[in-house]
């Protein structure tokens, strides 16, 4: 079976996918991969990183749930 985080990246358009969104995208993987992103293929987009952010409010605990407000920040979408 194919590793969904193998799949093609999909970057939105020039200037908004920055150096930090990619950091924030990079930490979630590395550090909440496998216990919250499970099911989520490897897009870098802005809605990806909004799904990616109420996964890991989810599935997370507390540190996920920090890191899900860092990342709804970057994007511009006010916390809940």
């Amino acid at each position: 079976m194919a590793d969904p985080w193998d799949e093609p990246v999909t970057v939105d358009p020039p200037g908004t996918w920055t150096p930090e969104l990619e950091a924030l995208h990079e930490e979630a993987v590395r550090r909440f991969g496998t216990s919250c992103l499970w099911s989520m293929p490897k897009r870098r987009t802005i809605g990806g990183l909004r799904a990616m952010s109420e996964m890991l409010r989810n599935y997370g605990g507390m540190e996920a749930w920090r890191h899900a407000d860092k990342i709804l920040k970057a994007v511009g979408v006010a916390a809940r």
